[in-house]
């Protein structure tokens, strides 16, 4: 054995790690176990979402001695960054100015390297500045005691981890995407030949959705909510009229990337509250002329009864892709 070899068994990273997805109205927690033979999902449970102050009580049968977290933060910058060439030592020095943060110091940073260039290839980085003002007090909850905290990263960004071990890596397509419907916001991640290739920001979420039925419809929001997943009522017009923007802007970026990339998008996944619409799903399946299917997070082996309280639906389980995310980031990163 080389001393190198030596060192890095010495440096040995956690083998077992709580995730968790500290989302605005849900907490979503997951335990995952690394062994010579894999990973193995032992644990995941939904709580309330994190109000009162005070350290965070992680389950017993969900802790485990480090914990990787994910926060939702309107606040936050992500961006796929591209320089010409390889990543020099000046690439740190400038990224808060590449995320367009004006104070370094109010902002967490982060970032990791997706495809390194040589020679005239350009590099892409998967870039993040999350605010003090919104990590710190969740970070908090874990000064003292078990679990310790290890990491702590947007929970799209986190989400598209879980996605990287499932359809990137296991699918027969070169191509694949992920859409993330937030309650403001959604985001796209389209992966090439097993690399991220892009990642948007798009301003429409499932809250517009929302009050755009219960506006037109004039009926409550309960109802609207009812009518959006029971298909009982035909409003494929309405829907179309709504979604218009969303997928507008999904074409132009699909477009983007199959001439950018020679490539072909066939498949396209989907997680957020949108997914809960089985109209909503068929209207943009309909538009792009696409596959469109429900990311499921749970692709890696699972204990039995390891989800007691899982999602009577398995459609649902979409919601634990944070933190399944969080969890796989810190268990296959390199130590």
């Amino acid at each position: 054995m080389s001393f190198t070899d030596l060192v890095k068994r010495m440096k040995k990273g956690p083998s077992e790690v709580t995730g968790i997805d500290f989302g605005y109205t849900a907490t979503k927690i997951v335990r995952i176990h690394k062994s010579a033979t894999g990973l193995v999902l032992t644990g995941a449970e939904i709580a309330d979402p994190l109000t009162a102050r005070g350290a965070f009580v992680v389950p017993p049968k969900l802790k485990a001695r480090y914990a990787s977290l994910a926060i939702s933060s309107a606040s936050a910058t992500a961006k796929l960054l591209t320089y010409p060439g390889a990543i020099d030592a000046g690439f740190d020095h400038n990224l808060a100015k590449s995320l367009g943060v004006e104070s370094p110091t109010d902002s967490r940073l982060g970032y990791r390297v997706v495809a390194e260039g040589v020679g005239r290839q350009e590099s892409r980085v998967l870039a993040v500045a999350i605010p003090v003002g919104d990590a710190d007090p969740v970070m908090e909850r874990f000064a003292t005691g078990i679990p310790a905290p290890c990491s702590l990263e947007l929970a799209p960004l986190a989400a598209l981890t879980a996605f990287e071990a499932g359809p990137v890596s296991n699918t027969n397509s070169p191509t694949c995407g992920l859409v993330d419907f937030g309650t403001q916001a959604s985001s796209l991640a389209i992966f090439h030949k097993r690399s991220l290739v892009l990642l948007r920001r798009i301003d429409f979420g499932s809250r517009k959705l929302i009050d755009r039925v219960t506006s037109t419809l004039h009926i409550d929001e309960d109802t609207a909510l009812n009518i959006l997943s029971d298909n009982a009522f035909d409003i494929s017009e309405l829907l179309t009229d709504i979604m218009s923007p969303l997928v507008s802007q999904l074409i132009v970026s699909r477009d983007f990337v199959e001439r950018r990339e020679n490539c072909s998008l066939r498949q396209l996944h989907c997680i957020g509250g949108l997914t809960t619409s089985p109209s909503a799903m068929h209207e943009l399946e309909h538009a792009l002329n696409i596959d469109i299917k429900i990311f499921d997070p749970f692709s890696i082996p699972t204990l039995q009864n390891a989800i007691p309280d899982a999602p009577s639906d398995p459609l649902l389980n979409w919601r634990f892709a944070a933190a399944v995310g969080a969890a796989l980031g810190t268990l296959q990163e390199e130590p």
